[in-house]
C-alpha cells in the first residue's frame, strides 16, 4: 500500500480528490496514470469537509484509525434553504454523505486503490447501519465535527473498510452513524462483499497493523529470521520517503535533494534484506547482502501476463536488480562526491536461467555481491554478482554493471553508436512484405485466445507495451524473421511514478519486455503454436545480455524496438525463438539486447 506522512489536510487538497488527483492531496508517489479514474470524492457543491486536523492510521479504540474533520457552516450556505422553507435545517443525507466521503479519503489515504485497476466506491451490500440523530443543525450552528474510527481493514477478497462515525455540533454529538461500509469494486465485476460474507467469515484475514504499510497483500509464508537490516518500512524510505531512515543518519545530508531511490508500488519487487556482510564505504573488498521477496500469488504481472502462473522476464530481471540498488545506496558509493546529486543507472548486465520453478505465492531469495566500485570524473561504476533462490534451489544468475552520473552526463549520451542516428530498418521493407498489427485496441485477435487454447495470445494492460508491430516473416540479417515495434510514450504512463520518485525513466527491464512482447507477435503470427493442444509461452534455459546507453524519459516522443529471429527450433516439447534486438528512443539507438528467447510449450493440464 502507500504511506503519506501528512496528518492534516487543507480543503485545497481535498478538492483534489473530488478531482481524481491524489498525488496532488497525499503526495507525487500516489498518481496512478490510467488506473481507477473513478476513485473521486464528492464535487466542490457536495464536499462536506473543509479540513482534516486529524489522522491517526493506528488510532480509535480498535487501533485501525482515528480520523477527524471539519465542516465550517453559513446561512448562506446552499442546503440551507433547500431544507426547508421557513425551517432551514442541514439535512441528515448530507451529514452521512460526508461520513462516506470521509472513509473513502481513508481508503485513499492507505493506498488501497493500489490493489485495483477500474475500481468503484461501493457500500457493503445488505449491511445495516444505525443512525441515531440527537438534535439537528441549522444555519446560525457555526461548525461540524466528524469523528471517524475505523474498525476493520482488509484487501481479500476485495479492499474494504468499516468505521463508525460521530457528528458533533462543539462537544455534543447529533449524529451517531454506526457500521459504515465502504468496499473498492472493479467495474465489470459482479462479486461485491454483503453482510453475508461476513457474517460467514468471522475469521477473515484482517489487516492488523498499517504501520509496516508492506506493499504485498499476500506474503508467501516464510521461516523466522533474525531481525532484517531493511524492512518493508525501511524501503519504502528509501523508494518513497526519507532515505535516511532506511540507510542511517548519514544520509540526512541528502534531504529535499534528488537522491537515488528503489523502485516503488507495482514495481517494487524487494521486501526485505536479511543481512549484510562487509564494511561499508570500504570498497576494496567484496561486499554482500541477502535479499527477500514474497511474491504475490494475484500480483498484476501474473494477472496481465498470458499465463497467470508465468512470471514476466521483466520482473525476474528486476527481482534480481532491486537489490543491487539497494546494495550500491548501503555501500556509501554516492558519498564519493555528496555535493552532487547524481542519477544511479544499470548500464548492462547479463542473466542465465538454470530452472524455471513455479513463482506464485513463494518467497524469492537474492543473493548479490558488489565486486567493484570505480570513481572518477564525477562519475561512479559499479559491478555486481547476483544470483535468486526458490525453494532452496538456485534459479537465475548473472552480473551486472550500475554507475552513478550527473544531469549533465546523462543529458549528453550519444547511445550506443557514438551519437550516429542509425535508423531501424523497417523503411527499407516493400509494404507488401509487412504485416501490421494494432496494439492498441484489446478488441483484436491477436489480444484474444482461441477456444480450449486460453494462453495463445499476447498479454495485456500494463505487460502491453507496444502499440503496432510490423512483422516481416523472411526479414532481418538471418532472413528468418525481422519484427518492429512502436510506442507513443505518454508522460502519465504508469511506469514513471514508479520507476524512480523524483528520477522517472522507464525500467530498462520493461524495453526487454517490449521487445519479447514483440518476438512472441512474431511466433503466433507465424503459427509456431500451432503443433501444441494447449501452448503457452516460457522461459528458456539460456544466457541472455543487455547494454543500456540512455533512457525512456517523459519528454520522448515514440520508443521503437526491431528484433533480428536468429533462430527457431522445434524440440520435441518445444518451440524457442532466437532473436537479437535493438530499442531506440526516438530516433537515438539506445538498447542492446543479445540471445533473447521465449519458448511454446504445452500448458499443464
Amino acid at each position: 500500500m502507500l504511506r503519506c506522512e501528512k496528518t492534516t489536510f487543507t480543503r485545497e487538497e481535498l478538492l483534489a480528490l473530488s478531482s481524481g488527483k491524489p498525488e496532488h492531496c497525499f503526495g507525487p508517489h500516489y498518481a496512478q496514470p490510467g488506473h481507477n479514474p473513478s476513485l473521486k470524492t464528492a464535487p466542490e457543491q457536495c464536499l462536506m469537509h473543509d479540513r482534516i486536523v486529524q489522522l491517526d492510521h493506528t488510532g480509535g479504540p480498535w487501533g485501525y484509525g482515528l480520523v477527524v474533520s471539519e465542516k465550517d457552516l453559513a446561512p448562506d450556505h446552499w442546503y440551507f434553504p433547500c431544507h426547508f422553507k421557513d425551517d432551514p435545517v442541514l439535512a441528515g443525507s448530507l451529514m452521512a454523505e460526508g461520513c462516506v466521503q470521509l472513509m473513502q479519503f481513508f481508503m485513499l489515504d492507505l493506498g488501497l486503490q493500489t490493489h485495483t485497476q477500474d475500481a468503484t466506491f461501493q457500500p457493503v451490500h445488505g449491511m445495516s447501519q444505525i443512525v441515531r440523530c440527537r438534535g439537528q443543525v441549522i444555519p446560525s450552528d457555526p461548525m461540524l465535527t466528524y469523528c471517524m474510527e475505523v474498525r476493520e481493514i482488509g484487501l481479500d477478497p476485495v479492499p474494504y473498510a468499516l468505521a463508525d462515525i460521530d457528528i458533533l455540533l462543539g462537544d455534543r454529538i447529533v449524529v451517531d452513524f454506526r457500521n459504515l461500509g465502504v468496499q473498492l469494486v472493479e467495474k465489470g465485476s459482479s462479486f461485491r462483499l454483503t453482510q453475508k460474507w461476513f457474517d460467514q467469515n468471522s475469521d477473515r484475514p484482517a489487516l492488523r497493523s498499517l504501520q509496516s504499510h508492506n506493499p504485498n497483500p499476500n506474503p508467501a509464508p516464510r521461516t523466522p529470521h533474525p531481525a532484517p537490516i531493511a524492512n518493508d518500512q525501511q524501503l519504502w524510505e528509501f523508494a518513497l520517503g526519507d532515505v535516511a531512515k532506511c540507510m542511517g543518519p548519514d544520509y540526512e545530508v541528502y534531504a529535499n535533494r534528488p537522491v537515488q531511490r528503489n523502485p516503488n508500488r507495482d514495481l517494487q519487487l524487494l521486501s526485505r534484506v536479511q543481512s549484510f556482510s562487509g564494511t561499508r564505504r570500504q570498497f576494496e573488498k567484496p561486499m554482500r547482502i541477502v535479499g527477500e521477496y514474497d511474491v504475490p500469488a494475484d500480483a498484476w504481472y501474473f494477472r496481465d501476463n498470458t499465463h497467470p502462473s508465468q512470471m514476466p522476464y521483466s520482473v525476474l530481471m528486476e527481482i534480481a536488480l532491486q537489490p543491487c540498488g539497494f546494495i550500491s545506496a548501503y555501500s556509501g558509493a554516492m558519498f564519493h562526491y555528496p555535493d552532487l546529486d547524481l542519477h544511479y543507472r544499470n548500464l548492462n548486465g547479463n542473466g542465465t536461467l538454470l530452472a524455471d520453478p513455479d513463482l506464485c505465492g513463494k518467497t524469492i531469495v537474492s543473493e548479490i555481491t558488489l565486486k567493484s566500485t570505480v570513481a572518477s570524473g564525477n562519475t561512479v561504476i559499479q559491478t555486481h554478482d547476483f544470483a535468486l533462490y526458490a525453494d532452496g534451489e538456485k534459479f537465475y544468475v548473472g552480473d551486472t554493471v550500475f554507475g552513478y552520473f550527473t544531469d549533465e552526463a546523462l543529458a549528453n549520451q550519444v547511445g550506443l553508436d557514438g551519437g550516429k542516428l542509425v535508423a531501424p530498418e523497417v523503411a527499407g521493407f516493400p509494404e507488401n512484405r509487412v504485416i501490421r498489427w494494432n496494439l492498441a485496441d484489446f478488441s483484436e485477435s491477436w489480444f484474444q485466445a482461441p477456444a480450449n487454447r486460453p494462453h495463445q495470445r499476447l498479454a495485456t494492460r500494463q505487460l502491453n507495451l507496444l502499440d503496432e508491430l510490423h512483422i516481416a516473416p523472411d526479414g532481418g540479417t538471418s532472413r528468418k524473421g525481422y519484427v518492429y515495434g512502436v510506442r507513443m510514450v505518454d508522460p502519465e504512463d504508469w511506469f514513471f511514478p514508479c520507476h524512480f520518485h523524483q528520477d522517472p525513466v522507464m525500467p530498462g527491464s520493461l524495453g526487454v519486455e517490449a521487445i519479447l512482447q514483440a518476438m512472441q507477435g512474431f511466433a503466433l503470427q507465424q503459427g509456431l503454436a500451432d503443433r501444441f493442444q494447449n501452448p503457452r509461452f516460457g522461459w528458456v534455459q539460456e544466457r541472455t545480455a543487455w547494454k543500456y546507453r540512455g533512457q525512456i524519459l517523459r519528454e520522448t516522443r515514440q520508443m521503437q524496438l526491431e528484433i533480428h529471429v536468429t533462430n527457431v527450433q522445434e524440440h520435441l516439447d518445444q518451440t524457442v525463438v532466437t532473436a537479437n534486438a535493438s530499442l531506440w528512443r526516438d530516433d537515438l539507438r539506445i538498447y542492446e539486447i543479445t540471445d533473447l528467447r521465449i519458448s511454446l510449450r504445452e500448458a499443464a493440464a
